[in-house]
């Protein structure tokens, strides 16, 4: 990944269209994200008519009926980020010797990589705008009870999910 427009940043065509979308006088914008790495959301959060963003990464052949179902609402959203979304290219740990070559990839991070990094050097998160695990869905959900046992290497998890708002959906129960 590279600090430049096309790649980590939104490009200028990109920008454009948003900014055509906002003129024309939309104030309720849903961006799409079907990339296939991180990008930057910090400008797509700089526009107070962006109300919501989808990632969808890279949903192959029916992503589309499968997107339009999730922005009617026959389908709830249910997932969660597998990366840490930062507010600046810098803040990321491999920014500085990421592009570093065409041929190979720098890693320096050593074990912090990715939400570890921030979850260690920046634990209020002020660097950045969707962490690891973050996701958003039409109805609330409550976990309770959570109960843990241990067999031999394995460890048992069994929380209580309860769907605490008014549609149906899934919740993703995450553990580390």
């Amino acid at each position: 990944r590279s600090a430049t427009a096309g790649d980590y940043y939104l490009s200028d065509m990109e920008i454009r269209q948003l900014e055509q979308l906002i003129k024309a006088g939309y104030e309720d914008i849903v961006v799409i994200l079907n990339v296939g790495g991180i990008i930057d959301t910090t400008k797509l959060l700089s526009y107070p008519e962006v109300k919501s963003i989808l990632l969808v990464w890279q949903p192959g052949q029916y992503g589309g009926s499968a997107i339009a179902d999730v922005l009617v609402g026959d389908v709830t959203p249910s997932g969660k980020l597998s990366d840490t979304f930062a507010k600046n290219y810098n803040d990321y740990v491999t920014s500085a010797g990421f592009h570093e070559s065409a041929d190979y990839v720098k890693y320096t991070e050593d074990v912090y990589v990715g939400y570890r990094y921030f979850e260690t050097f920046d634990p209020n998160y002020k660097k950045v705008n969707f962490e690891f695990g973050f996701g958003l869905s039409y109805t609330d959900f409550s976990i309770t009870d959570v109960k843990t046992a241990v067999d031999g290497n394995n460890v048992k998890v069994t929380p209580k999910v309860t769907n605490t708002g008014s549609y149906s959906g899934k919740e993703v129960v995450q553990v580390y």
